[in-house]
């Protein structure tokens, strides 16, 4: 199966401690196995993550996913995952939003962005 659009394959990750950026390009296959952004934010979190991580230390990161409609003009499209590991409960969680930062997100021409550091 091939993907005719919709995803730019790039993942903008933000390093806050090092004042650093990098693009990780991500293939075909990660798009279609983890679709939208709670897919893409588990398993970026999945991926990214060291073993027994304090969840409020500068090495948890939080992933920014929109969703696979957002940018486009319908109800509730322009829905945003926010995944990180849960200081309150020590394990994975996230969170939906609303409103425009997805879709900037996506004009900007990132499919998700990963921030870590303080």
């Amino acid at each position: 199966m091939s993907i005719n659009g919709g995803y730019f394959m790039k993942v903008l990750h933000v390093d806050l401690s090092e004042c650093k950026t990098h693009v990780e390009k991500v293939d075909e296959e990660f798009a279609l196995k983890y679709i939208g952004g709670r897919g893409w934010g588990a398993r970026l979190v999945w991926e990214h993550m060291k073993e027994d991580i304090d969840p409020l230390s500068p090495e948890n990161i939080i992933v920014i996913a929109p969703g696979p409609l957002s940018g486009l003009y319908l109800p509730s499209a322009g829905k945003t995952s926010i995944c990180s590991i849960s200081p309150t409960t020590g394990i994975y969680g996230d969170s939906n939003i609303g409103g425009m930062f997805g879709v900037e997100l996506r004009q900007a021409g990132f499919d998700a962005m990963v921030i870590k550091g303080k």
